[in-house]
């Protein structure tokens, strides 16, 4: 599957979400942590909630399963990162019957590595892990950066993540990657970027759904050929998502809200990213193609927009520390 085949609207991707590693495949010092982590969180001690924000024994032992029947309903785009822990060898324990040729795969540089100066690095050891020789899509997990505080041991003169898009035109140019793109940035991060990079993104993944339309960026990314990738697309099926308007665009389809939101994305031009560990969700999400919404329906999804965020925004991050600045404060209602 090529890169532009994504382009046709027609497509939904398969989001791997944060794992344990494989007990077996990782050292002696990986096992003893993967298993206390196991083992802690098999005891009630470790998170059982917080999909795609912390690793989960749900999410880790459902993980292959789902990508399996997601090859057999026709979902073949994958996402996953080296942020993800153990998603990329499970990831490739779960298609490697499959060509390689018909799936489509994309994994991200992780922010340490681009701290580091390890994007190179970062990028051989998912090759690694997935048992690969390239990706079909290469991004930068987040724009990181120093924070301008003043401090003299920052170098501020390159943005961090402009010298690690520079080691991803390298990778793209020798066909490692047959795509390279970023994930997290705003339109001030794009445009920041645009000055130092000699091959512009090809992609842009971030956070979209009716609850944060992000009109702007959206409109942006159209604009200079960039082609959006939404992740939390379906805004874990928030309670808002499930009013009288959602519910009668549904029924006028027979279709179920999840359905009609990963059909608006597709028809508005994006590549809608889901996460799930059940089987039978996988099997409805791929059930998009004998419906088409209005005009009207795609306004009135349009107009649910209240600029609600489940995930940081990308301009107000620490990642020196790892952590959101004043994340408490605006997490509701972010612009």
């Amino acid at each position: 599957m090529r890169f532009e085949e994504l382009k046709d609207g027609n497509k939904v991707a398969f989001g791997t979400n944060i794992t344990l590693p494989f007990l077996f495949d990782s050292g002696v010092n990986n096992f003893a942590k993967t298993f206390l982590q196991r083992l802690k969180m098999y005891a009630g001690k470790g998170p059982r909630e917080g999909w795609g924000k912390n690793v989960t024994l749900k999410a880790t032992d459902s993980l292959i399963s789902c990508v399996q029947q997601s090859c057999k309903s026709g979902i073949r785009v994958f996402d996953c990162s080296r942020a993800y822990d153990g998603s990329e060898q499970r990831l490739a324990k779960a298609i490697k019957n499959e060509p390689r040729e018909n799936v489509f795969i994309i994994t991200k540089i992780d922010d340490d590595s681009q701290f580091r100066g390890r994007v190179e690095a970062c990028f051989e050891e998912s090759l690694r892990q997935l048992h690969m020789d390239y990706v079909d899509l290469l991004l930068l997990h987040w724009p990181v950066d120093y924070p301008r505080i003043g401090d003299d041991r920052f170098d501020h003169s390159v943005p961090v993540y402009a010298r690690s898009w520079h080691i991803l035109e390298e990778i793209y140019k020798s066909g490692r990657a047959k795509a390279i793109g970023v994930a997290n940035f705003s339109v001030a991060q794009l445009e920041r970027l645009r000055q130092y990079a000699d091959v512009m993104p090809m992609a842009d993944e971030f956070e979209c759904h009716p609850l944060c339309v992000r009109k702007e960026l959206n409109e942006y990314c159209v604009k200079h050929d960039i082609q959006v990738f939404a992740y939390a697309c379906l805004c874990s099926m928030d309670a808002r998502l499930r009013n009288e308007n959602m519910q009668r665009i549904a029924k006028a389809h027979d279709k179920t809200i999840a359905q009609i939101i990963l059909k608006w994305h597709m028809q508005e031009g994006r590549v809608p990213i889901f996460g799930t560990s059940k089987k039978e969700r996988i099997c409805e999400y791929a059930q998009l193609n004998d419906f088409i919404l209005t005009d009207s329906e795609l306004a009135m999804i349009d107009r649910q927009n209240i600029n609600y965020r489940r995930f940081p925004d990308s301009e107000r991050c620490d990642f020196t520390k790892g952590i959101w600045l004043g994340w408490e404060k605006y997490k509701d209602y972010c612009p």
